[in-house]
Formats: structure tokens, C-alpha cells, sequence
């Protein structure tokens, strides 16, 4: 997914997660057989790069804020896409909500995290089991 739309991969981040950094956050619920939520948090470096690579902007083109909110949108839905797939049975998701300026996500033992660098810029990958407030339903486990 990351290739082929985003130009090149992420890779794990290396050295400390930025703690106070803000960014954009977008996130999409997946209902069905498995239920959860996929947060994508993106610094403000991140998220300008995804969105002129994504519209194929040129480097020292600032993208509009409505341009960045629409490509993280659509990124969390393909990663949520793959995501439910890899999940198995059947499952609906939900539509794209993109906030910003938001904290990074704070880390829970209830998530499942992803830290990653694209471009040298951070970019967290949550991942809830379960219902919005991140709770199992009684008939399903947590993927481990």
C-alpha cells in the first residue's frame, strides 16, 4: 500500500517518540466479525509529505489544510482496508475522521502501536480492539 500509493515505504522509528509534538490525527472504525478502531497520528512534516506525494504536488508546494485532511482520510482507509482483511470474516468500515492540530496519541496497554518514520518524519499507527472506548466485546478476543 505504502509503495504503491506513497512513493516508498515507512520504517520503524528509531530514538525517542516525540512526546508534546502535534500533528494531524485521523482515524476509522471497523465493524463486523472484528471490531475496532485504526488511528493514524501524523506530524505536521508527515502529513505534508503524504498529501504532495499523494496529489502529486511539487516539494516546495504547501499543500491546503482541506488537501491534507483528504489524504490522511484516505490513507487510514486503505490501511484500515488492509487491516480488516487481514482480519478476516466480514466487516464494514466506517468513514475517515481527520483532527487536527492533535497530541500525539498517548500509549496504551489497550492498543496495539506502530511507530514509524516516512521521510525521517514520525508517524503513529493505533490500533483499538474492540468498541470506540477500546473495550472487547464478551464473544471475541483481542488479536494478539
Amino acid at each position: 500500500v505504502w509503495t504503491s500509493m506513497l512513493d516508498r515505504p515507512p520504517v520503524d522509528w528509531s530514538g525517542p517518540w516525540p512526546q508534546h509534538d502535534t500533528g494531524t490525527q485521523a482515524d476509522i472504525t471497523i465493524e463486523g466479525d472484528w471490531t475496532g478502531r485504526l488511528e493514524l497520528w501524523s506530524s505536521a512534516e508527515a502529513a505534508t509529505g503524504l498529501t504532495q506525494v499523494l496529489l502529486g504536488l511539487e516539494p516546495e508546494t504547501e499543500p491546503e489544510p482541506a488537501d491534507v485532511a483528504d489524504a490522511l482520510g484516505e490513507v487510514v482507509n486503505v490501511v484500515a482496508g488492509g487491516l480488516k482483511a487481514a482480519m478476516g470474516g466480514t466487516s464494514v468500515l466506517g468513514l475517515p475522521r481527520v483532527t487536527g492540530p492533535a497530541a500525539t496519541t498517548p500509549i496504551s496497554d489497550q492498543a496495539v502501536h506502530l511507530a514509524l518514520a516516512w521521510h525521517d518524519a514520525p508517524l503513529l499507527i493505533t490500533v483499538h480492539p474492540g468498541h470506540a472506548g477500546g473495550s472487547v466485546p464478551p464473544h471475541q478476543e483481542a488479536p494478539s
